[in-house]
């Protein structure tokens, strides 16, 4: 019994502390887009997929490089009405009142949530290769130089062959981005952000 306890605990540890790699890859080919993304907490032993085949999602479990499980997974968009019930004028001002305090109180704490979120992740890759054409050659030009800016940036871990296309409206591209995490930092991370958040919801429903 007592192995086994110290078995749960060393497993619980090792999820939680280990080091987690992300590998997302992303293609929009002929108006179609496609992607992949894995999460990989030990050494590309245990695998998760979240990928899309024929404009159908799925979910699927890799052990040693081995398919184990699939699962498809249904995205619906489903329309809902609401009921309109008696005073809208006051539901109205109440609503505004809501969302100009949560803004006014939020803004301020915005940017070190979406810092903290960025600081848990560690960049390991990109590479983007493909064509790229918008509505006009102005903002073709634009997208182009700032994309290219990321690879004098990091130009050990980002490899960019991108082409502007300055005579029509067309893009087709292929992404690799590999990210790697902690998990148990992330998780305390987000906790934080969500407590925070939640706590200015509360101040705001109050008054």
């Amino acid at each position: 019994m007592t192995i086994l306890l110290y078995t749960c605990i060393f497993i619980i540890l090792l999820i939680a502390l280990g080091v987690y790699r992300i590998h997302l890859q992303i293609s929009y080919l002929s108006g179609h887009l496609s992607y992949r993304m894995s999460i990989c907490p030990w050494a590309r032993f245990l695998n998760f997929e979240f990928y899309k085949e024929n404009a159908v999602h799925f979910f699927g479990i890799q052990l040693a490089r081995k398919e184990i499980y699939t699962k498809r997974v249904l995205i619906n968009s489903k329309n809902r009405t609401q009921k309109k019930t008696g005073h809208p004028q006051k539901r109205s001002f109440k609503r505004g009142r809501f969302y100009r305090c949560f803004l006014k109180r939020f803004r301020y704490r915005f940017y070190p949530v979406v810092r903290n979120a960025i600081r848990s992740f560690r960049f390991r890759s990109l590479d983007l290769k493909g064509n790229m054409g918008f509505k006009t050659p102005a903002v073709t030009g634009i997208v182009f130089g700032w994309v290219q800016s990321l690879q004098y940036l990091f130009s050990e871990k980002v490899s960019i062959d991108l082409k502007p296309d300055f005579t029509q409206q067309k893009s087709e591209y292929s992404l690799n981005l590999e990210l790697q995490c902690i998990l148990f930092i992330l998780l305390w991370r987000t906790i934080l952000s969500v407590l925070n958040t939640g706590w200015i919801y509360l101040k705001c429903k109050v008054l």
